[in-house]
């Protein structure tokens, strides 16, 4: 008999007490995963978070403030096909409430859709900083991007701002409480 027959008899049908769970531990279980994602989604959608950082994300461009400290937005990269976003940002500073525009080009917005799908297989940072995502924005096959916006600088940036964002998916999901029924 071989070795492979022998361990398929010797483990069919075998479910050892300690790997079951409830109902409501496994309720209790989903339920954290759901609220982990949910987390980890709205920090993609987070505009605030993203006008904090400093400097801002390449490709992410903040009306009055953008033309101020001279910063170029791209105007090829807003005419592509690629979803763009215009939105406003409220900032809380000195306990007042500002409102700003801001814009997002078309790549950086590429790159966040990208994360927010990984985040629904992998709830987890690590898909922020995933290199077939940071590449893909910037890679030839992204006939979107223009040669202004294809510098070693948004491609530092990009990478800088991916460790960033899994820093901040991890901190907030590591926010979100845990209970299980009958586990300590």
């Amino acid at each position: 008999m071989s070795f492979e027959r022998v361990a398929k008899s010797l483990y069919t049908n075998v479910l050892p007490a300690d790997y079951t769970i409830s109902m409501e531990q496994y309720h209790a279980f989903a339920t954290y995963q759901l609220q982990c994602r949910k987390k980890a989604i709205s920090v993609v959608h987070d505009l605030a978070w993203m006008y904090a950082q400093q400097p801002h994300p390449p490709g992410f461009y903040v009306g009055q403030e953008a033309r101020a400290r001279g910063e170029r937005t791209c105007e090829t990269c807003y005419k592509s096909p690629q979803r763009t976003f215009y939105a406003k940002v409220s900032i809380f500073h000195l306990g007042q409430e500002f409102t700003c525009n801001a814009k997002l080009s078309s790549w950086l917005s590429y790159y966040l859709d990208m994360v927010e799908l990984a985040l629904v297989q992998d709830t987890a940072g690590a898909v922020a900083t995933n290199h077939a995502r940071t590449d893909a924005v910037f890679s030839l096959r992204q006939a979107i991007i223009c040669d202004g916006c294809k510098t070693t600088e948004n491609a530092l940036g990009m990478v800088k701002f991916a460790e960033k964002l899994k820093a901040e998916i991890d901190r907030q999901i590591a926010t979100v409480d845990v209970s299980v029924p009958g586990i300590v």
